[in-house]
């Protein structure tokens, strides 16, 4: 695994900071934490073909320098359908979404900055559900939003939400939400979901109307909740015609809540922004 960081006088030359290999590394999450130094989630390869380690790289310093980050093994025999969730809580502990063997949506909260011990709350949520984007909530609960798939009709899923009522989503208690599901469409990436200044969450995500429609695009969803557990199914929802995201999408938002999104595309030929 590499990490690469610039500094206002010059830009770093890129640092290994888990030295298994380039190829042995996939799909890593990175934020910052409150001493602006690296906190990277990423999976890695074991022995089995589709099964991958959960791993964290904690590093010491901004520019994960001299070869001397916390490197750890979270979990084993995990599935590697999108790339973990990450946020750090405000103690600068780690929460991590990821897929447990069976697809299941599972969340691990460290309950120290290095995730030591192996004493990590663990708790199973979602089974057989692969795309997922996390946020945590101004009180430090996690959010993660989701796409379902309808095991009974091939071109049809809906976009869920996971509203956890404690930091570690115990007690199997939790809200799910369905935000929006388009008729005779599928969802064909991977969400985004940010928060606004009010703590509402906006969830982006591609879609693509079914083979019985020869699948033409159906355009990005955008639902925008009007309270913070997005409750009594009146969002705001748009669709944002002809626009395809086919490998996940990006979505930040500028000091007046207005969406900017990234995302790459087959039928635009490129990689775009809106």
């Amino acid at each position: 695994m590499v990490a690469w960081a610039s500094s206002a006088a010059a830009i770093e030359q890129p640092t290994t900071v888990d030295p298994a290999g380039v190829s042995a590394h996939i799909l890593p999450t990175i934020v910052l934490d409150a001493a602006g130094n690296p906190v990277i989630a990423y999976y890695s390869n074991t022995s089995s073909l589709s099964l991958k380690q959960l791993k964290l790289v904690r590093c010491n310093d901004p520019f994960c320098q001299d070869g001397d980050e916390t490197v750890r093994v979270l979990a084993s025999n995990v599935q590697t359908v999108a790339a973990p969730g990450l946020a750090l809580d405000a103690a600068g502990n780690p929460v991590i979404a990821y897929h447990d063997a069976d697809y299941r949506i599972t969340l691990m909260h460290c309950n120290d900055p290095a995730c030591a011990g192996d004493d990590e709350s663990i708790s199973p949520l979602e089974p057989y559900q692969k795309r997922f984007d996390m946020v945590l909530n101004g009180v430090g609960d996690p959010m993660i939003v989701y796409v379902a798939d309808d095991p009974f009709v091939t071109a049809r899923s809906s976009l869920n939400l996971i509203v956890c009522n404690d930091p570690d989503c115990a007690g199997g208690d939790e809200t799910i939400v369905t935000l929006d599901q388009v008729p005779s469409a599928a969802y064909i990436d991977t969400p985004s979901i940010v928060l606004d200044t009010a703590g509402n969450p906006i969830v982006v995500v591609g879609a693509v109307a079914s083979v019985m429609h020869s699948g033409q695009v159906e355009g990005m969803r955008v639902v925008h909740c009007n309270d913070p557990v997005c409750a009594d199914n009146d969002e705001s929802e748009r669709t944002l015609p002809g626009l395809r995201s086919d490998f996940g999408v990006s979505l930040q938002l500028d000091s007046d809540d207005r969406p900017a999104l990234a995302f790459d595309s087959i039928s635009i030929g490129a990689f775009s922004s809106v």
